[in-house]
């Protein structure tokens, strides 16, 4: 089984927000499991960051001034332009802080499950949230404790493959798990063709798929899971490789949507559309700006993504994309920027839990809930 090696190292200076909106990245680097464990304790012991010094002024302040005002127009001119559409509102935080979760809805409860918590290691924790009367309740735990996993609701059941086992060596496992809520009861299904972990999953009519993920690569494997049959089968593979997607569908089609090749340096924005009819992909138009680790949810047959990270730190951003005009919009940004965070719609509305404000090891029990504007 091929291992992941991987640690998440904090930056020299400060950590505040920047004029972009994102916070500062942390470098990515492969490391052994000792050095992983000194930097997660090193991590946990720093203090918070203070923020960076303020430019002394000198004789050449005028025109760097005058170049910063240039350049700022210059940046402007070419960004897509915002439509500060819809609303945010902030609900009752999880007592666990977390990242890298996913989230599904059922009958208007929200679920939350694996990720890392804010020691830095690898939970089975399943907490189920009611949007209404905020209030957060622990669930039976994932019998594996696993983080990167996809989720999604079918019928009246929650569905959660493929992951990563361990914290500094990742290990990508193939189980696919079934959750009755009314039961609150485990149980495991067939597993996947292949173990991988970063992956995605959705819910089209009476089948799960799921797509993309890494195994000792990205990889560009797309499946079809049938609950009845309890069997996975094979698809033709996404044009694009690529893990830490995101996948939703709207208007007939499944979207597979930006994430990454293992690392957030090699972001994209590409989109990708399959049909389940024809059974082939084409290309859609692409993200506004690259971005992995983010989070989607389909409402009312359109597409919206939240957050995410790049190497120069988490997105508060959030896209709203039309399969009928095949375009995307900017719209109103997220109150906390973050990655490694879930969404499930409830009613007319979609709630984004947990996630990290910075990239990598950052946790976080936010709940903030989006109402997307009318038009």
């Amino acid at each position: 089984m091929p291992r992941l090696n991987a640690a998440w190292i904090a930056p020299q200076g400060g950590g505040g927000r920047g004029e972009t909106g994102r916070l500062p990245a942390h470098r990515w680097v492969w490391t052994s499991r000792a050095a992983h464990q000194a930097a997660a304790e090193e991590h946990r012991r720093a203090p918070a960051a203070a923020g960076p010094m303020p430019n002394r002024p000198g004789p050449l302040a005028p025109c760097r001034f005058a170049l910063l005002v240039g350049a700022l127009l210059v940046h402007l001119a070419t960004q897509p332009a915002a439509a500060q559409g819809g609303s945010w509102e902030r609900g009752a935080p999880s007592r666990w802080e977390r990242t890298e979760v996913a989230a599904a809805a059922l009958a208007g409860t929200i679920y939350v499950v694996g990720g890392f918590h804010s020691r830095g290691e690898v939970t089975d924790l399943l907490e189920s949230y009611d949007p209404r009367s905020q209030r957060w309740e622990v669930r039976a735990p994932l019998p594996r404790r696993l983080h990167h996993v996809a989720m999604a609701a079918l019928a009246d059941r929650l569905y959660v493959v493929g992951g990563f086992r361990g914290e500094a060596t990742w290990r990508p496992v193939a189980t696919t798990w079934e959750y009755d809520p009314a039961a609150n009861r485990w149980r495991r299904l067939q597993d996947l063709p292949a173990p991988r972990g970063a992956l995605a999953a959705a819910v089209f009519r009476d089948a799960l798929y799921a797509a993309g993920g890494v195994t000792n690569s990205s990889v560009a494997t797309f499946e079809r899971f049938d609950p009845r049959r309890n069997s996975w089968a094979q698809l033709p593979p996404m044009p694009t490789a690529r893990d830490h997607l995101a996948l939703a569908a709207a208007r007939g089609r499944l979207y597979a949507i930006g994430g990454r090749r293992q690392t957030f340096a090699a972001n994209l924005k590409t989109v990708e559309a399959f049909d389940p009819v024809t059974r082939t992909w084409s290309e859609a138009a692409p993200l506004l700006a690259p971005r992995s680790g983010f989070a989607a949810a389909s409402l009312g047959e359109r597409i919206y993504v939240f957050g995410g990270e790049s190497p120069e730190g988490t997105f508060n951003t959030t896209e709203r994309y039309d399969p009928t005009t095949n375009t995307w919009l900017r719209l109103a940004a997220m109150p906390t920027a973050r990655h490694g965070l879930g969404a499930a719609v409830v009613g007319k509305r979609i709630v984004v839990l947990g996630g990290g404000p910075r990239p990598g090891f950052s946790f976080s029990g936010i709940v903030e809930t989006f109402t997307p504007p009318a038009n």
